[in-house]
This record gives C-alpha cells, structure tokens and sequence, in this order.
C-alpha cells in the first residue's frame, strides 16, 4: 500500500473528527463559536489532500526514476 495513502487517512481522520466535533456542538441554536470548528476541519481535510497528492507525486517519480533504464545504468556502475 501506498505511504501517501496511509497519510491521507490518518490526516483525514482528524478532519472527520473535528467536524463530528461540530455537528455534536451544532444545537440549536449553535454556540456563535461553533463554526471555527467547521473552518478549521477544511483546512485539515484540504491539507491531508494537499499532502496526499504531493507525496503521490514524490512516489510516482521516485518509482519512475528506479524503473528508468538511465537511472538502472547509473545504479549498476
């Protein structure tokens, strides 16, 4: 499996649970101070993504260069 993915749903994890954090504070009405939760749990989940997606990237190219028939020669001098 891959370590980005692994990331991503330990990452996402506490973006969900935040935002249940939220949806439990959200009564009616909601405490005037109950939407920062919400705000803050996007910027987690945007940033588990963003640091999915980089790590993807790093994992793919890493992949690509070990598998590349130049990197392969330089490996085996």
């Amino acid at each position: 499996m891959s370590l980005a993915k692994t990331a991503f749903e330990h990452g996402i994890k506490d973006a969900e649970e935040l935002l249940a954090h939220f949806d439990a504070m959200n009564a009616n009405p909601p405490p005037p101070n109950a939407e920062v939760l919400k705000r803050a749990g996007l910027v987690m989940a945007l940033t588990a993504w963003e640091t999915y997606v980089e790590d993807r990237v790093t994992e793919g190219v890493q992949s690509a260069l070990l598998l590349s028939p130049v990197a392969m020669s330089e490996i085996s001098s």
